[in-house]
């Protein structure tokens, strides 16, 4: 990769990102344009790429042969410190045992806002999504996704009633 080319990658990022307790240094975070899943993307000679692979590659001077893990689980960060290589399998045991796991589901999910009768409630429910948002304190999306089994789907329509 040229000079210019490593440039224009380091111009969309942010340096200042929020620092990781546990690695004791910042995430550099991704302005450029992202993915649905908050990675970066980035095209070069015409390929798009993810741009912590990118950031690897600059770094190290070679793609890397494996997945390239995330040690802060911020997928928007590139800093190569906070990168490392690791197999699908380790990219899986790694989220479980940071409770991304699809098996943590419902309350179970350290990210929920939401309990198991707070969904209960807007399942039954007949007002709009978004005046049900604002009462759960959640985007209409999520009212959305509950109403529609993407969301705490193992709380159906049925159980609801």
């Amino acid at each position: 990769m040229d000079n210019a080319a490593k440039a224009r990658f380091l111009a969309k990022v942010d340096k200042r990102g929020p620092k990781h307790p546990a690695l004791k240094t910042r995430c550099w975070l991704w302005t450029g344009l992202k993915n649905k899943h908050g990675y970066g993307r980035v095209k070069i000679a015409g390929k798009e790429h993810k741009a912590h692979r990118l950031s690897w590659f600059i770094e190290y001077g070679a793609w890397p042969t494996l997945h390239v893990l995330h040690r802060c689980d911020n997928t928007g960060c590139v800093r190569p410190s906070h990168l490392r290589e690791g197999t699908h399998l380790d990219n899986m045991k790694d989220m479980v045992s940071k409770g991304r796991s699809p098996c943590n589901i419902g309350v179970r999910n350290p990210r929920s806002k939401l309990t198991e009768p707070q969904v209960l409630e807007i399942l039954r429910r007949k007002e709009s999504g978004p005046a049900l948002a604002k009462k759960f304190g959640v985007t209409h999306v999520v009212i959305y996704d509950i109403r529609n089994g993407k969301l705490w789907g193992h709380l159906t329509r049925k159980g609801a009633q």
